[in-house]
């Protein structure tokens, strides 16, 4: 926080005075204009979602912001910006939200099946990595993530870091969905379930990586429980 006494010399606090303002208005007015002025930093160019080629320059920092602006440095020189979010909007990143974005990967699947994380460290050393834990997302159940399904059109960076790092099919980056379905590559891949809606949508997408709208498995709470489980 600002030290308002520090910013406001004697010279102009008796000029600013003698046309009759009080100490208590001439400082409510300085705070004022500190609440209301917004400091822009530069948005940060991250140039991998690759965990292992992580540099210095793709630390992100988005504590206490419902949302940044970041950009992608593809290896071909463009960049390409987009804007990232915490709750579609509706919250602000949690304080000390400063690390890495990276793509999680499952083992033993196909690169498609990740999804992206961020990883909290206590550093812009891309070797505290392996120490950092997972941003949790707002419901504290899971981990905060993005699959490449659910990728839109302001997560443009990610879209191109995925292809060019992990060359995920374009099909899959654009594909357009109403709502926020599941999807499962694995039946033992955990989900959240929120018991206080009436019905839930789960995309079971087949080894071709192919999405059959027919298969929708519809799960129904029972009456009276308006919690959210984790099914696995």
């Amino acid at each position: 926080m600002c030290n308002i006494d520090s910013q406001l010399d004697t010279q102009t606090y008796d000029f600013l005075h003698s046309f009759g303002l009080k100490r208590r208005s001439i400082f409510a007015g300085l705070e004022d204009g500190c609440r209301t002025r917004k400091i822009r930093s530069p948005a940060p160019t991250i140039r991998t979602l690759d965990p292992e080629h992580l540099q210095i320059g793709d630390f992100v920092d988005f504590s206490g912001l419902k949302g940044r602006t970041i950009c992608a440095g593809l290896k071909n020189g463009r960049q390409i910006g987009g804007k990232i979010y915490y709750n579609h909007k509706r919250s602000s990143f949690p304080l000390n939200t400063q690390g890495f974005l990276y793509y999680h990967q499952y083992p033993h699947l196909p690169p498609t099946t990740g999804e992206i994380r961020f990883r909290v460290t206590k550093s812009s050393d891309p070797s505290y990595f392996r120490n950092g834990t997972d941003l949790m997302a707002f419901d504290g159940v899971l981990p905060w993530s993005i699959p490449p399904f659910r990728l839109l059109v302001s997560h443009a960076p990610l879209k191109e870091l995925l292809a060019q790092d992990y060359n995920i099919p374009a099909e899959i980056l654009n594909f357009k969905t109403q709502d926020f379905p599941i999807f499962l590559h694995y039946l033992e891949k955990p989900f959240v379930l929120k018991l206080e809606q009436s019905a839930t949508s789960i995309n079971v997408i087949d080894s071709e990586l192919s999405i059959d709208k027919t298969k929708v498995l519809t799960l129904l709470p029972m009456p009276g429980n308006n919690k959210r489980s984790v099914y696995r």
